[in-house]
């Protein structure tokens, strides 16, 4: 008798209505609100082979290697009032888990950074 385990993995859903992130079986998936302009609404970011298990740890989803290495996470966190009190948070949140392993890359998503409010658009306001 042959046994499939699903592998984890990281997958991102575009044009969803809200954004989000959850865990569903053995993967993370995180939903965006940004519009789809091309290609599949869904797409893997990180696949199985390269980790080995999913973990919950806070806002975050979080794919470790059999040593425990940190592979690959994701967060979505609403941001009703400070940005700046969130991705505080996030990132400490984000170091804590690292702790001494060095982090690659950070992707940042805020939806309608390029809207306006009170004549300044949002990046500004960072």
């Amino acid at each position: 008798m042959e046994i499939t385990v699903e592998a984890p993995e990281i997958r991102f859903g575009f044009g969803q209505p809200v954004s989000s992130c959850h865990g569903e079986g053995a993967s993370a998936v995180c939903d965006l609100s940004v519009p789809l302009l091309a290609g599949l609404g869904d797409e893997p970011l990180i696949r199985g082979g390269d980790a080995d298990r999913l973990e919950r740890h806070g806002a975050f989803q979080i794919l470790r290697n059999s040593e425990g290495g940190v592979i690959g996470g994701v967060a979505v966190a609403p941001c009703a009032g400070a940005a700046e009190m969130v991705a505080h948070r996030l990132y400490s949140e984000l170091l804590g888990i690292a702790g001494e392993q060095a982090l690659y890359r950070i992707w940042n998503f805020v939806p309608g950074i390029n809207s306006e409010v009170e004549g300044i658009e949002q990046y500004q306001s960072f």
